[in-house]
């Protein structure tokens, strides 16, 4: 118990707050809104890690049930909230090329919340000829966990529903394109055909499944959104102006179009006498990302307060 106080303790400090992303946050806030009953029950914190590779969901503040109850019984304390808390490495915090990370993570939020991957797999483990048919087509292979399978095809899947592809091109980098099948992770080729086909449209009979699971656990139908965004601002080194919460979750994959092309409109928009290497361009998206989101989220607070004293007023 006292772990589990001084875990809550150690993510709501002031000086990992300080260093939590908070543009990136306010994107994985909005879509707790659309999945989650009641969502300002709980508080995204964000830890970091000096591994740079660790990326990870941690549920036990937030899905632990018998925490709260026990301590409420035994010494009469209620949580009002409760932490829903991301790992990621210390030094790609404000990188919001790799934040379209955290939005597979905050689906392990949505899937254990609404049991929708266990779900999944009590129907495969219950029906042999579904098992064999997702084992006959790569989907699953045999050795290996296939809960923790399906929690990462749901995950990937929920993440793609904001950010299209955008994170596939970062595991197919992150992973050099060639990872194979692990006991908790499916391949990276894997993932990403589960991605393609989801954004395509295109039916499998896992993903048929997973929607239908999903639907029926938590009535939204989990489909591709409307990606498209223009930043065209960004080519003249300007913050683009959004206008809605999904405007958000548009950004990055319209980040990520504009790292992988080529850079020679913004080179001659701008007038650059100089070869534009890697980490100028990192730089350039970086910071023009994070102005875009904060002055979306300063003006949009602006307008509620404004709305909220006209209602106080009237």
């Amino acid at each position: 118990m006292i772990d589990f106080f001084f875990k809550n303790l150690e993510y709501l400090n002031s000086t990992t707050l300080n260093h939590i992303p908070f543009e990136a946050t306010k994107s994985l806030e909005i879509v707790l809104k659309e999945w989650i009953p009641k969502s300002n029950n709980f508080i995204i914190v964000t830890s970091l890690s000096e591994k740079f590779d660790d990326f990870y969901f941690d549920d036990i503040l937030s899905t632990t049930e018998d925490y709260y109850k026990i301590i409420k019984s035994r010494y009469q304390i209620e949580f009002n909230k409760k932490l829903i808390q991301i790992t990621l490495p210390s030094f790609l915090s404000n990188d919001y090329l790799v934040a379209v990370i955290l939005y597979h993570e905050i689906g392990h939020f949505v899937d254990i919340f609404h049991n929708i991957s266990s779900k999944i797999e009590y129907e495969v483990s219950s029906d042999s000829t579904l098992e064999n048919k997702l084992l006959a087509e790569n989907i699953l292979c045999p050795n290996t966990n296939y809960d923790r399978h399906i929690e990462e095809y749901f995950a990937d899947v929920f993440a793609a529903r904001y950010v299209g592809d955008s994170l596939v091109n970062y595991l197919m980098y992150y992973t050099l394109e060639n990872s194979g099948t692990s006991s908790n992770y499916p391949s990276t080729t894997n993932r990403k055909i589960m991605v393609d086909d989801f954004l395509c449209g295109k039916g499998n009979i896992f993903l048929d499944l997973l929607k239908d699971v999903s639907f029926q656990s938590t009535n939204i139908e989990l489909l591709p959104l409307d990606i498209s965004l223009d930043i065209s601002s960004f080519h003249h080194l300007l913050p683009e102006e959004i206008i809605t919460d999904t405007d958000i979750h548009k950004l990055y994959p319209a980040i990520w179009s504009l790292w992988n092309n080529d850079w020679a409109t913004i080179s001659k928009l701008n007038s650059f006498e100089f070869d534009v290497d890697f980490s100028f361009k990192y730089d350039i998206i970086n910071s023009l990302t994070e102005k875009t989101i904060s002055n979306y989220i300063i003006s949009s607070t602006w307008n509620d307060l404004d709305v909220s004293n006209e209602e106080s007023n009237k």
